[in-house]
């Protein structure tokens, strides 16, 4: 894996986002934290991911509903 591999990490929880942040550039991976579903919509369509990691309980909605929002928006990560 190379350093160019982004995932987008959604989740409330600091102690997660930062737990999954440093085990995933660990094995190289690059990560960008969001807090919640609007943020990571927002990151997602502004940014390509190679991946995105969310949180079934954030705080604006589960994870699930953002998958489907993602994919409505037009995003194909």
């Amino acid at each position: 894996m190379t350093d160019c591999m982004r995932i987008l990490v959604a989740t409330a929880s600091g102690n997660l986002q930062s737990l999954m942040a440093r085990m995933l550039r660990r094995i190289g991976y690059s990560t960008e934290p969001v807090s919640s579903a609007a943020e990571a919509l927002e990151a997602a369509q502004n940014a390509d991911y190679h991946a995105i990691v969310a949180d079934m309980h954030l705080p604006d909605c589960c994870g699930a509903t953002l998958v489907d929002r993602l994919r409505k928006a037009g995003v194909d990560t």
